[in-house]
């Protein structure tokens, strides 16, 4: 081997591999030496290679650039080529208590997630109980330790729509649902990617994947060790010297072995482990998108958050600072004082600004029957947290629910319930309207802080950067509350608010629909006891601005007025029965929304009024077959989706219209029903 560029990920198109280029030459001096290029980090590899061999040229050896002896690396069974470690190139230690104490075991690739994956508030909670969607690992997690897992996987008829579309692409679903005897165990898990290594509780119950591959421990027992060991610095920079890209495949981290000095540690570890993961899950369960979320954080409703959580996080470093120690004498050859710093692990908590963004969110969700109010007002107490590696609930514990469990109805509140809910899932931007956004917001506050409620709004208002609420919700972009509900709702690539914004043409009206309410009849149910009596009440206006007008005359002050304020009605009134006109046009498509579609491909009908660039792209993409394995495309083009499903099984399959298919079944593979 002569010369190794090293590559990295982002070179074969969208391809999730690492690359590497090399010249190999003959040895007939016995020439040992090989020049290394570490290229990982770098956007334009090219050029950085070429800067790299011209500063070679002038005797100017510094990286990314190495030149190391090959025979170093042979020294031992268990060798890596480190070319970048600035010791003596050495292994990565080996374990003197025999076999692994782990397997790192990847699992499946739906090759179209926007088809198979939801982030779990996309779907009814009836589907997620009924196990037709299943809990699953992603990547995109901040943390280490403790992650949120959001993602589900449409796993209906233990994955058959799924299995079949792999096989059609592939031959075998086996190439795409890898390891399937490995679901739904309880043990660890890390992101596949990353610039340092995470690795969080993998819950029973889940679906492990390429991204959110699973981590075994062979002893269970040793589970929060091997958390906390795993997610230090050094155990970074240890898989970093077997492989220095951003993937962390299975096969990298079943090669990572440490001292012998592993099992007089393990009781401290253990300790620091649960320790940390507490901290660290505590923090998690702030944000409402957390499977955990009890409504705690409206507690902290004042400065006194940031104490609480300054002293969270400097816990946090304490135990992680004794963690780091300890790991370095499990790598005998590092040195923490080696690592670099983007390798060192932290917290990244919420601040202030963040907390009162979340804070509207859920006062919204109280009033639409999400939240039960009375864990915020302490008539209800949240119940205990869940063992770590029990299965996750289906809805968060803080979520008003019926006796079975899940989502309440009507018929399951109690009368004296401390406020009124929305039941049909629509609020309107109308001052004065009884279910004005702004004012349902209000009486939430004032019964959750009383005679504080004003002094909380205005603070709210002050650290958002607007004059009062309504600004808030009525601005469209950034640093208004759609677009922070869109980002707080988007995980992993889906984006999935589940309160929408209508907006009109000016934004001097709008409406707000609760995605968990849609039906057949909502958008008739908003134009019939919303937008047409507010353009009745305006026309009405209209009619007698020009009547006084009329007795006036044209001259004079008043008259002048007049005259403005007709000009400033009529565009209103126009405005309202442009809205009008774009609201029933979706209507009269009588769409009956199926959740299960997810949020984008549902909202998409209503384009035209969402102040969002997002859903006209997918409706336009709709229109042109790409979606036809989705419930809506049955709908609106029955026809073409029927005849796709001739010749596609797994769309037949996703339309339960398998009897229309003329092509036999795929080899799906072995089917494994879900441990119970």
């Amino acid at each position: 081997l002569r010369f190794l560029a090293d590559l990295g990920g982002g070179v074969l198109d969208n391809a999730v591999v690492e690359t590497c280029a090399h010249i190999l030459g003959g040895n007939s001096g016995g020439e040992t030496a090989c020049c290394f290029f570490d290229l990982n980090s770098f956007e334009e590899k090219g050029l950085a290679l070429n800067l790299a061999i011209m500063d070679l040229a002038k005797a100017n050896l510094c990286p990314p650039a190495y030149i190391r002896n090959q025979t170093n690396f042979l020294s031992s069974d268990n060798y890596s080529i480190s070319y970048t470690s600035q010791s003596s190139l050495q292994p990565v230690t080996l374990i003197e208590v025999g076999s692994n104490l782990f397997s790192a075991t990847p699992g499946l690739s739906t090759h179209d997630d926007f088809r198979f994956a939801r982030v779990r508030w996309e779907v009814p909670e009836k589907d997620i109980k009924g196990e037709r969607w299943m809990p699953a690992v992603y990547g995109g997690q901040s943390h280490h330790f403790c992650a949120d897992h959001y993602m589900l996987l449409n796993w209906h008829r233990n994955g058959a729509e799924m299995k079949d579309f792999v096989a059609s692409i592939y031959g075998s679903a086996s190439r795409g649902i890898r390891n399937e005897s490995c679901y739904f165990k309880p043990g660890l898990t890390y992101q596949y990617t990353g610039s340092t290594f995470r690795v969080h509780i993998l819950p029973k119950g889940m679906i492990i994947t390429m991204a959110g591959q699973g981590l075994f421990p062979k002893q269970f027992e040793d589970s929060f060790a091997l958390l906390a060991l795993l997610n230090t610095s050094s155990a970074t920079k240890a898989l970093k010297l077997i492989n220095p890209g951003r993937f962390f495949q299975s096969g990298y981290v079943n090669a990572l072995q440490l001292s012998g000095r592993w099992k007089e540690h393990k009781s401290s570890l253990n300790q620091i482990g649960i320790r940390l993961f507490r901290l660290i899950r505590e923090l998690c369960n702030y944000d409402e998108t957390s499977n955990e979320y009890s409504l705690s954080n409206l507690h902290f409703l004042n400065s006194s958050i940031d104490d609480h959580l300054l002293s969270l996080r400097q816990e946090i470093e304490k135990y992680g600072q004794k963690l780091e120690d300890i790991a370095a004498s499990l790598f005998p050859s590092l040195t923490v004082a080696a690592l670099e710093k983007d390798d060192r692990w932290h917290f990244q908590d919420t601040g202030l600004y963040e907390l009162r963004q979340s804070v509207f969110h859920i006062l919204i969700g109280i009033v639409y029957g999400r939240w039960d109010i009375r864990f915020a007002t302490g008539e209800r107490q949240p119940p205990e947290l869940l063992d770590p590696f029990d299965p996750l609930p289906v809805c968060p514990p803080g979520m008003l629910q019926g006796p079975d469990g899940l989502p309440a109805k009507p018929e399951d509140v109690p009368t004296d319930y401390p406020i009124r809910i929305d039941w049909d899932g629509i609020l309107v931007d109308d001052p004065g309207h009884e279910d004005d956004i702004i004012r349902r917001v209000q009486d939430v506050l004032e019964v959750i802080w009383k005679d504080r409620a004003e002094a909380i709004e205005l603070e709210a208002c002050e650290i958002l950067g607007v004059r009062e609420l309504r600004d808030y919700f009525r601005k469209p972009g950034n640093g208004g509350f759609w677009m922070d509900h869109v980002k707080r709702y988007s995980k992993s690539r889906r984006k999935a608010p589940i309160y929408w914004y209508l907006r009109s043409a000016k934004g001097n009206y709008g409406l707000w629909l609760y995605y968990h309410r849609l039906d057949k009849d909502i958008l008739f149910k908003a134009l019939l006891n919303y937008v047409e009596p507010k353009i009745r009440l305006e026309e009405d206006r209209l009619r007698a601005l020009r009547s006084r007008k009329e007795a006036v005359g044209s001259a004079g002050r008043e008259a002048k007025q007049l005259e403005k304020d007709i000009d400033r009605q009529e565009q209103f009134v126009s405005e309202l029965r442009d809205f009008e006109e774009k609201l029933r046009r979706v209507a009269n498509l009588h769409l009956d929304f199926d959740l299960n579609d997810g949020v984008i491909l549902n909202m998409a009908p209503l384009w035209e009024l969402v102040p969002w660039n997002e859903p006209k792209k997918y409706w336009e993409e709709l229109q042109e077959g790409k979606y036809d394995w989705a419930h809506i495309a049955l709908q609106l083009w029955p026809e073409r989706v029927k005849e796709k499903c001739r010749t596609d099984r797994s769309l037949a399959i996703a339309h339960g219209l398998e009897k229309l298919c003329a092509v036999q079944q795929a080899d799906t593979g072995k089917r494994t029903r879900r441990r119970k």
